[in-house]
């Protein structure tokens, strides 16, 4: 048996249960009740007054204690892990405690080590994973410049600018009121009916795998799906204006365009 010196002043518990988190927690659980066991100062350890699903109880009195601590995961309750700890107290130390309370700093700087490596590796999954889904919808075949009667496959206030993109969204914007009032059936034709209008006059939809790569031009499937967004966009944001006032009249439903 060890015999343990207690900490010259009471340590402050009221704060370590609310500071456990990340993927050590439960070495953290246990990290604290083995220093627990050596504060001759406290009696127990409740789940309500330090981390939920611990209990410990403290025999901190001169001689050999016992302290068994049972922690239980909060999302399986099945399981619980228990462990029995022992030790000796000397007689003189519970006036006179010189044990300092653990660096919990370290700790918290493997979780966030822990937490950051698997959030990277998340990252590094998504971008393979839209690498992948972009390379679908890159069809085999030479590359193409950029002209400016196309219009292209991504997000930005730089590429709505280009001459095609505005072209693209003004026929979006005059088939936005049919859309929205068309059946399901119905939807899909007029986004073909705009994709084909495009195509005639002259435009191309192009794509790039990313912003060091060739433009090439895309699928009907990546256009069908981005002319679809565009759409419903267009429709939110006339609901916002107050420009959209609810379903219209058989007699006021709008003309398909021709394109």
């Amino acid at each position: 048996m060890n015999t343990i010196q207690g900490p010259k002043r009471r340590p402050n518990y009221s704060r370590i249960g609310d500071r456990l988190h990340g993927p050590r927690k439960h070495t953290l659980v246990f990290e604290l009740l083995d220093y627990a066991t050596t504060n001759p100062w406290f009696s127990s350890l409740s789940q309500e007054d330090h981390h939920p699903g611990v209990d410990c109880i403290v025999a901190p009195l001169p001689g050999i204690f016992s302290i068994t601590c049972k922690y239980s995961d909060e999302t399986n309750t099945t399981q619980c892990r228990e462990r029995t700890l022992t030790g000796e107290v000397a007689e003189d130390d519970i006036s006179r405690p010189t044990i300092s309370p653990p660096n919990l700093r370290q700790y918290h700087h493997l979780c966030d080590e822990e937490l950051e490596t698997k959030n990277n590796k998340k990252l590094q999954n998504l971008e393979k994973t839209k690498k992948i889904n972009r390379a679908k919808m890159i069809p085999g075949g030479r590359h193409c410049k950029l002209q400016d009667n196309d219009t292209v496959l991504e997000r930005g206030s730089k590429n709505n600018q280009h001459a095609g993109s505005k072209k693209l969204l003004g026929m979006v914007r005059s088939q936005c009121q049919l859309y929205e009032i068309a059946p399901k059936i119905e939807k899909g034709r007029i986004i073909q009916d705009i994709m084909k209008g495009f195509k005639s006059s002259g435009g191309r939809f192009l794509i790039r795998e990313d912003k060091r790569s060739n433009w090439y031009e895309a699928l009907d499937k990546p256009v069908h799906d981005k002319l679809g967004h565009m759409l419903r966009d267009q429709a939110r944001a006339r609901k916002k204006t107050g420009k959209d006032k609810g379903p219209q009249k058989a007699s006021k439903i709008p003309v398909p365009a021709t394109f």
